[in-house]
């Protein structure tokens, strides 16, 4: 009985030969695999051309799970809604699957997705930017964030501020 610990890297090649009596046995062979996993999450507006998003309008965002290794994996993917949003039911739709059953909850606790070996799984999910301000400007941190995080090398980043205030 043999126990892989670490065999390195996907793709490495295990081999064993025995001795018996002092005479090599034949070469047994194995290929190593195991699933690399990566991710990354967009963010897709109604307005592509603006920067910035208004009450009412609905973002879509997309998390791509993405598998480069051999072998496939159970994962989890969650996500939370960001403040000054609200989530928009039974718009979770995972691997081109609407699932109705799945809610916000079930977003923030982790949706068990199978990503197969060399390929990539997508979770959508969308929400609404909230009207309820009361000077009629989306007062959200996490978009502010974002545009700051965007806009950091631009240095537009000081009047982008200024213009959510």
């Amino acid at each position: 009985k043999v126990k892989v610990l670490d065999a390195g890297i996907n793709g490495t090649k295990i081999t064993n030969t025995a001795n018996v009596d002092g005479t090599p046995t034949n070469t047994t062979e194995h290929t190593y695999v195991e699933p690399i996993i990566s991710g990354e999450k967009e963010a897709i507006t109604e307005h592509p051309e603006r920067d910035y998003v208004l009450e009412g309008e609905r973002i879509t965002y997309k998390i791509t799970a993405k598998n480069d290794g051999d072998l496939e994996k159970l994962i989890k993917v969650s996500d939370s809604v960001p403040e000054g949003t609200t989530f928009v039911e039974e718009s979770i739709v995972v691997d081109g699957q609407v699932r109705k059953d799945l809610t916000q909850t079930d977003l923030a606790d982790g949706i068990d997705v199978l990503v197969p070996a060399r390929n990539e799984v997508e979770v959508i999910f969308e929400v609404t930017v909230n009207n309820d301000n009361n000077n009629n400007n989306v007062q959200n941190y996490y978009f502010l964030f974002l545009f700051l995080f965007q806009n950091l090398f631009s240095g537009n980043y000081l009047i982008l501020y200024l213009l959510l205030l």
